[in-house]
């Protein structure tokens, strides 16, 4: 823990070290040593903001940036405060300044690619599908493998009933090291895409995968069951199909 004998650059070295090994509360209370102890740098505000985030604390964390913002606006690094103030405010529910952060740091920083994936999460929740759809391509231009764009994107294809353009997005997410915990949606998503254009041995295999990573979800027994009668493999659809209701009424 910092102490008050720490002089304000020891206490920020020491919050960025407690803030890369997880220890948010102690980064946070290192970080106020440092801004009490008077130092100059908006660095430490960035920090404990985003430490803040890290403890669902986007309250805080908002006045921190905001401070930021406010008596630093030309500081080179003024990205990193309204990008963590826009991710706090669409947290916190505050779409619309949240919005309007995303466009503020687009203008400063065009080539901000998670600027652009905010704004298009923002306007997808917002039911503005053509523009978080213009807002994944524009990330994916500037950044070809950032694999949460898409799968994003992938799936507001699929949604607009453009199956073979949701395909090609889910394969490429998936050559990008997508984090593991979405690797099954991923291939749910596809095996669904799949079965809408007719090519049911691959959603057959799709699924296949996909169950082997979350065999606890009905849905993709029910589905493969769907692939497996098209395909004239009866015996192997009316299994699926019983394990899954099976399942399903277990959930409920």
């Amino acid at each position: 823990m910092a102490t008050q004998s720490n002089t304000p650059d020891q206490a920020y070295e020491l919050a960025q070290g407690f803030a890369s090994s997880g220890r948010y509360l102690d980064a946070i209370s290192a970080y106020s040593t440092a801004i009490e102890g008077g130092m100059i740098s908006p660095n430490a505000l960035i920090g404990r903001g985003l430490a803040f985030q890290r403890i669902d604390a986007n309250d805080r964390a908002v006045v921190d940036f905001d401070e930021v913002i406010d008596s630093a606006p030309d500081w080179p690094g003024i990205s990193v405060a309204f990008y963590g103030r826009a991710v706090s405010l669409h947290a916190l529910g505050r779409i619309g300044e949240a919005l309007s952060d995303c466009n503020e740091l687009i203008c400063r920083d065009p080539q901000n690619s998670h600027a652009y994936y905010l704004r298009g999460t923002i306007h997808k929740g917002m039911k503005q599908f053509d523009d978080a759809l213009h807002d994944m391509d524009q990330v994916i231009e500037i950044t070809p493998s950032y694999w949460e764009a898409l799968f994003e994107r992938g799936k507001l294809y699929l949604q607009q009933q453009a199956p073979e353009q949701a395909i090609a997005d889910f394969t490429l997410a998936m050559t990008h090291q997508p984090t593991v915990s979405y690797v099954p949606e991923i291939l749910r998503l596809r095996g669904i895409a799949e079965q809408t254009i007719g090519n049911h041995r691959a959603a057959i295999q799709d699924f296949t995968d996909s169950i082997a990573l979350a065999p606890s979800d009905g849905s993709l027994y029910l589905r493969r069951s769907r692939s497996f009668d098209e395909v004239g493999e009866r015996t192997l659809a009316a299994e699926d199909f019983e394990k899954g209701m099976r399942m399903s009424r277990r959930e409920t």
